[in-house]
């Protein structure tokens, strides 16, 4: 019983180093997705998260992405316009991105663009992409639910062509089950102009 003891934090170190380095690899892996939203020099999201300029340039260091991957701009038309020379910038000379599309719109029209739609993107490593953050199909409900969404906002449901299709039936039913029926599949990925 005494070698138990001995042996329980040996075994915990080694579960917790192996949660550590599974979190490391699905972090470096290359995103399909860049949802990015400027709305401010001081209020960018990016993936989910809300960052200042300053954090801008290293956080887009970090981002794992290679000429495969898609970025997707919404921006605000009175932040710097060197913010998003910066960015193109990042994206076209560093990494070679061939698919990024920038939209600049102003404030007012944003405001408009996020009451009318809402991007669901279904990736190809079985994951969801809402408002920019990735996350696990199951956990569709809770984040419909956790924000006030009018049901009747359009629904831009973009599928990667490696995406299984049970995910994108799976995504459709959590909508329909949450009165989400205005569902538009959206091929290219992009902002669509009004």
């Amino acid at each position: 019983m005494k070698h138990l003891f001995l042996l329980l934090p040996f075994l915990l170190i080694s579960c917790s180093n192996t949660q550590q380095d599974n979190k490391t690899s699905a972090e470096t892996d290359t995103i399909e997705l860049l949802d990015i939203r400027v709305h401010s020099s001081d209020q960018i999201l990016v993936r989910g998260k809300l960052i200042s300029s300053t954090a801008l340039k290293p956080q887009l260091k970090d981002i794992p992405l290679d000429s495969s991957s898609t970025v997707r701009v919404l921006f605000n038309k009175s932040a710097p316009w060197e913010l998003m020379n910066d960015m193109q910038s990042a994206f076209q000379n560093r990494l070679r991105l061939n698919r990024a599309n920038f939209i600049a719109l102003s404030s007012s029209k944003i405001e408009a663009y996020k009451k009318k739609y809402l991007h669901i993107d279904v990736l190809a490593n079985g994951n969801i992409l809402l408002r920019g953050k990735e996350i696990h199909p199951d956990d569709l409900r809770i984040a419909l639910n956790s924000t006030a969404i009018d049901r009747n906002i359009t629904i831009l449901l973009s599928v990667s062509d490696g995406a299984s299709s049970g995910t994108v039936a799976d995504v459709r039913a959590e909508l329909k089950r949450n009165e989400f029926l205005n569902i538009t599949q959206n091929k290219n990925r992009l902002f669509k102009k009004n």
